[in-house]
């Protein structure tokens, strides 16, 4: 396996952890693209600490594949059409069920 698919793979097991934590997810894209930037907020702030303070360079890794998740739940919402432009609703579960994730999915 390439660390490339190494890699697909963590993010794909993030993303299923993600939805079983919080099965919820806003139905207004701005909000799901919050999520998404929030994350990546994360992972900005691990890469400043590891870079200007010797942090730890896993932190960046662990906080970089939660936002690539974060990331694929932002896109899987938009393919299954989750999102209701133009009213806000609470949040939902995504049925992602007919989008699978890998080859072994379908």
């Amino acid at each position: 396996m390439s660390p490339e698919e190494s890699i697909c793979q963590e993010i794909i097991a993030e993303y299923h952890r993600a939805l079983a934590k919080f099965p919820g997810w806003p139905t207004n894209l701005a909000e799901a693209a919050t999520v998404f930037a929030e994350e990546a907020g994360e992972t900005v702030k691990a890469a400043a600490e590891a870079w200007w303070t010797g942090g730890d360079r896993k932190e960046v890794e662990l906080e970089a594949i939660q936002a690539a998740a974060m990331a694929v739940r932002l896109i899987v919402g938009l393919r299954c059409g989750h999102y209701d432009f133009g009213r806000a609703k609470s949040n939902e579960p995504v049925d992602v069920s007919q989008y699978p994730l890998s080859e072994s999915d379908q």
